[in-house]
């Protein structure tokens, strides 16, 4: 057996939106700005759904909306491209119900934002320092749920299932 110490800060408060508070109205680049999707991420199988609002716009548009920062090609973590395929199952089934986007964590091009951790304006506006995040936005505008790191279909179909009849969300029960 073998035991380490480390230190673990607790904050008074988040660094990240906190749930219950306001959506930043960040105006992230969509297919409007840029009609090149490779340009506005780095997935290499892009879903131009998740690419057609800006943060402020789903905030005005008064309906749920699933928010994604991540970055598919340059993900530290490895969890940014499985996580999109999740968001783009899941959109097919609630599409017009629930609001989808998309942000790219670094400027284009990609690769040299990523090696210069030149980030998107709305990461820092989100005060984003890692990557990936998911947020649940109620149609007032106001943060449900946030996820930082890898999401399953398990715990974001009812999540958003939820978000979109206007109810509490509740975690994903375990199985049993």
């Amino acid at each position: 057996p073998q035991s380490s110490r480390f230190r673990i800060d607790v904050l008074a408060a988040p660094k990240t939106p906190a749930l219950g508070s306001p959506a930043i109205p960040s105006k992230n680049l969509t297919i409007k700005d840029t009609p090149d999707p490779a340009h506005l991420t780095s997935d290499g199988r892009p879903d131009l759904d998740l690419y057609q609002m800006t943060i402020a716009d789903a905030i005005a548009a008064k309906k749920p909306f699933l928010l994604a920062f991540s970055t598919p090609g340059f993900c530290e973590t490895a969890v940014c491209g499985p996580n999109l395929e999740v968001i783009k199952k899941i959109k097919g089934e609630l599409k017009g119900q629930v609001n989808f986007i998309h942000v790219e964590v670094y400027q284009y091009p990609f690769g040299e934002s990523a090696q210069q951790q030149k980030r998107v304006p709305a990461m820092e506006e989100w005060k984003l320092q890692t990557e990936p995040w998911t947020f649940l936005v109620d149609a007032q505008g106001i943060i449900r749920a946030k996820y930082e790191g890898g999401i399953t279909l398990a715990e974001m179909e009812p999540a958003l299932k939820q978000l979109a009849a206007g109810q509490p969300i509740q975690p994903a029960s375990a199985a049993p």
